[in-house]
C-alpha cells in the first residue's frame, strides 16, 4: 500500500536542511571573525612592544645625559688614581686600561671590547627593550683584511655559534692606525652607518658589505639579495 508523503515530516526535513546551511555559514563567518581578531591582537601587541622599546630608549638617553653626582665623580677618581696601574678593576680591565679614556689619551682595544660587550649583553638581558646586538672584536676587521687584502676565510669560523642575520645591529670597531672608528651594520635595512670623528670615508664600508654577502652565502647556502647602502657620520664626539 502506497502512502501519501507526510507534509509534517517533509517540512521538518526542509527546516533541518536550511538550519544546516545557516550553521555552515555561521561557522565560516565565525572563523573569519576570529582570524581578524587574532590579526588585530597581534598588531596591537607588536605596536605595544614597539612603544615600550621606544619609551625605554628615551629613558636610557635621558639617563645618559644626566651629569655624574659628586659621589659618582669621587668613585671615578678613586678607580682611576688610587692603587697600582696594573690592578684589575673588573673582569680583565686594569686601571691602566681605564685611564686611556681620559682626554689626551689613546683609547685602547680592551676598553672598546668591554664596552661593546656590555651593549650586546644588555640586548640579551632586555630583549623587549633593546635591539638585538652582536659585537665584533677589535681584531675582526684587521683579520679580515690582513696584508691589505680581503679574505673571508680568515674569519669564517668567528660566527659559527651566532646567526648574524637574526640580529638587528652588528657593531664593528675599526682601528685606522691613529684613531678608532665604528661601523654599525643595520642587518634588516641592508645599511651601514660609519662613524668617524675625523670625517671622511674608508674602504671598510665596502669590505663589510662584501663580508655580509659572503657570510650569508656560507651560513645560509644562498646569495644575499638586496642592495646595500651606507652613510658616513662625522659630526660626532
Amino acid at each position: 500500500e502506497t502512502r501519501d508523503p507526510d507534509p509534517y515530516n517533509e517540512g521538518f526535513d526542509q527546516l533541518f536542511a536550511i538550519s544546516g546551511k545557516q550553521r555552515a555559514r555561521f561557522e565560516r563567518k565565525k572563523a573569519r571573525t576570529l582570524e581578524r581578531i587574532k590579526k588585530s591582537k597581534s598588531l596591537l601587541d607588536k605596536r605595544a612592544e614597539e612603544y615600550e622599546k621606544a619609551l625605554a630608549q628615551k629613558r636610557a638617553e635621558r639617563d645618559r645625559m644626566r651629569p655624574l653626582s659628586s659621589e659618582e665623580l669621587d668613585a671615578v677618581d678613586k678607580i682611576l688614581y688610587e692603587g697600582n696601574s696594573l690592578d684589575t678593576i673588573v673582569d680583565d680591565i686594569t686601571r691602566k686600561d681605564l685611564r686611556t679614556m681620559q682626554d689626551g689619551e689613546w683609547l685602547n682595544d680592551v676598553v672598546i671590547n668591554a664596552y661593546l660587550a656590555l651593549l650586546a649583553q644588555r640586548s640579551k638581558d632586555h630583549p623587549n627593550r633593546y635591539a638585538k646586538v652582536h659585537q665584533m672584536s677589535t681584531y675582526f676587521y684587521s683579520t679580515l683584511t690582513r696584508t691589505g687584502r680581503f679574505d673571508y676565510s680568515r674569519v669564517r669560523r668567528w660566527t659559527s655559534k651566532v646567526d648574524l642575520f637574526a640580529m638587528d645591529k652588528i657593531l664593528v670597531p675599526i682601528h685606522l692606525g691613529t684613531h678608532w672608528t665604528l661601523a654599525v651594520i643595520q642587518v634588516a635595512r641592508f645599511h651601514i652607518d660609519y662613524f668617524d670623528s675625523l670625517g671622511g670615508s674608508h674602504r671598510c664600508v665596502e669590505d663589510l658589505k662584501r663580508y655580509m654577502k659572503e657570510e650569508h652565502k656560507d651560513k645560509k647556502g644562498k646569495e644575499l639579495k638586496g642592495d646595500w647602502t651606507h652613510k658616513c657620520h662625522s659630526n660626532i664626539p
